[in-house]
């Protein structure tokens, strides 16, 4: 709601409230699925891509240096440091179909 972009500690931790304006970044009881889910979603999205475009590059043929390692380098780097983001993300979608109650108090500064 604030527009904070302190919400981690490191790439793959989140606070489980905003530091600026405290809400709970976890509404509901499992609501961290979502933002796992996106991440996987998008991970998948662009490993497949990857691999497509490295058979593209490569004319058809199975190269391990030439797909196989940026494929398996998309696919540990990309979900580590896009998982704050993608928890981010479920919030702010959980704000568009939940709205804030009146018990949810926000402070913004």
């Amino acid at each position: 709601m604030c527009g904070s972009r302190e919400i981690s500690r490191h790439p793959a931790q989140v606070y489980d409230r905003c530091p600026t304006c405290d809400l709970d970044l976890e509404r509901q009881v499992g609501s961290f699925i979502g933002g796992i889910g996106l991440n996987t979603i998008l991970a998948f999205v662009v490993l497949f891509s990857v691999i497509i475009v490295g058979f593209i590059a490569t004319g058809g043929e199975a190269s391990v240096t030439r797909i196989l390692l940026p494929a398996l380098a998309v696919s540990v780097l990309l979900p580590l440091f896009f998982y704050a983001r993608s928890r981010l993300l479920w919030v702010a979608l959980e704000l568009i179909w939940w709205p804030l109650d009146a018990d949810e108090t926000l402070i913004v500064n």
